[in-house]
């Protein structure tokens, strides 16, 4: 179920500060299964910047005041790969109110993001077709009276073709139009 809902589950005990994965968090963090998880500094490094400050800020948030987090992340693999994921934690407590660990839940979120970005690119497409329409027809519009006009005109000059001066008359204005 985890595989398919892409979704691994963690547990950070404070007291020894160690990590226990599931099989799906070693699998979305492209790094091989092992009996437990990465220490938390190799979890840092592979989060970017802002995003390391936020983890570690919220981590000890949690620790410290017990309120529950939620926010979405992006991190690099070991073999360069960018993926997302959303997570979610709260803190584990003994009887006595005392924090235990961390436990939480990380689900990668990756073909979600592409399919979102995916989207919004084609109603940005789709926005764009509807300009273009609007576009052209206000310039067909203009266009359709000139090309009516045009034709009136070619019939009266197919008429008036034999009129010598008229019709070298009209040449000329259009000429200068």
């Amino acid at each position: 179920i985890e595989t398919i809902a892409c979704i691994g589950y963690w547990r950070y005990d404070l007291e020894h500060e160690e990590m226990l994965w599931s099989d799906e968090m070693f699998h979305i963090h492209g790094i091989p299964i092992a009996d437990k998880g990465p220490s938390m500094g190799t979890i840092m490094h592979m989060y970017h910047g802002d995003e390391q400050a936020m983890l570690g800020c919220d981590v000890k948030q949690l620790a410290e005041q017990g309120e529950p987090f939620h926010f979405e992340l992006e991190f690099e693999r070991p073999n360069g790969e960018v993926r997302f994921v959303r997570m979610r934690g709260h803190l584990e407590q003994s009887i006595e109110g005392a924090p235990l660990a961390i436990c939480g839940i990380t689900q990668d979120i990756t073909e979600e993001k592409e399919l979102r970005s995916r989207a919004i690119q084609l109603e940005r497409l789709d926005s764009l077709g509807m300009l273009a329409a609007g576009i052209a027809h206000e310039i067909n519009n203009p266009l359709a009276y000139i090309d009516g006009n045009l034709e009136l005109l070619h019939e009266m000059l197919g008429q008036q073709f034999f009129f010598g001066q008229r019709n070298h008359d009209v040449k000329e204005i259009l000429e200068d139009v």
